[in-house]
């Protein structure tokens, strides 16, 4: 009986004793979970906090150049558009940094044509815009998403944004502004926007001067229908989108056409049914509408006097 009894408590300890070291195990590797999850969470948290924007500011050798096309106050406005544009957390402060930052260099670039002087030639024995270009490379660096650049077969200067570090400035911004700005500026025109010489994502570029519209592929309305909604809501950049809205109304009236008219016809009854232009604005698209859907094709103000559809499949001549 006694060596029952002591047979009976060596059985009950090992149990207790294997239940312990369960709970223990099971605690260990709970720990281990946890331990593994905070793991994941500072890996993320490191990840994050490690994507930086650069640091953009005018250089004293971009000061230098910029004096001879700027003024004193224009620099200074542009210096301090640069650090709204690095320290600001404000969406809309965003915006505004980046439509005064375009506003300057616009005026850099008119004068820059306006002056023009084809005849001088820099230390790299550069004409005119080549030597433009190498006189400002440095803003490239200074300025996020500048590029230094020419038009008209390369005998003008220009310059233009890449969208691409304001698209990621408005990501780390409060507030949801500046994203949809930076978005409606890609759907009128692509990776990059200048106010000037630029055709727009609604239009098929096929040679320096010309080439015809998208009008039926419904890019012109998607940015009309979005860019009404977004002043609507905001009150930042309306004056830049009010442009791009006349853009798309000039080239709803190209008069050349990648698509077939039947798309072109529905995309501008779409358009028109918006209601967004003046009615001597609406007058003229529906004066082309009745064109496009009747089949008359004969119409003034044209290239060539008459419209053109389905270029698409090269039968057109890609006028201006």
């Amino acid at each position: 009986m006694k060596y029952l009894i002591l047979l009976i408590l060596a059985v009950l300890i090992t149990s207790c004793g294997s239940e312990s070291e369960n709970a223990n195990q099971k605690t260990h590797e709970k720990e281990n979970d946890t331990l593994h999850l905070d793991t994941i969470v500072d890996t993320i948290t490191i990840e994050v906090d490690t994507v930086v924007m650069p640091n953009y500011e005018l250089t004293e050798s971009d000061k230098k150049s910029l004096k001879n096309y700027l003024t004193k106050n224009q620099i200074l406005a542009l210096s301090s558009a640069l650090n709204s544009f690095n320290t600001s957390e404000i969406d809309t402060v965003i915006i505004n940094s980046f439509i005064e930052i375009l506003r300057i260099t616009d005026t850099l670039k008119n004068h820059l044509i306006a002056t023009a002087d084809y005849e001088t030639i820099d230390e790299n024995e550069d004409y005119y815009p080549f030597n433009i270009q190498t006189e400002l490379a440095g803003l490239e660096k200074s300025i996020p998403g500048f590029i230094n650049s020419c038009v008209a077969e390369c005998t003008e200067y220009d310059c233009h944004f890449q969208l691409a570090p304001f698209i990621s400035r408005s990501i780390l911004t409060t507030g949801t502004a500046d994203d949809e700005f930076f978005e409606l500026l890609t759907i009128s025109s692509g990776d990059y926007l200048t106010t000037a010489h630029q055709f727009r994502a609604w239009f098929a570029q096929m040679w320096d001067y010309g080439g015809a519209s998208l009008l039926g592929s419904d890019i012109h309305l998607e940015f009309l229908i979005n860019s009404q909604k977004y002043m609507t809501k905001y009150n930042n950049g309306n004056k830049l989108l009010l442009s791009l809205q006349d853009e798309a109304f000039g080239d709803a009236l190209h008069g050349i056409y990648m698509n077939h008219s039947i798309k072109v016809g529905k995309e501008l009854k779409a358009i028109m049914d918006l209601k967004i232009y003046t009615p001597e604005q609406n007058a003229k698209l529906n004066e082309l509408y009745m064109k496009v859907i009747s089949g008359e094709f004969n119409m003034e103000n044209v290239v060539g006097g008459r419209l053109q559809f389905d270029c698409e499949k090269g039968n057109c001549d890609f006028g201006g």
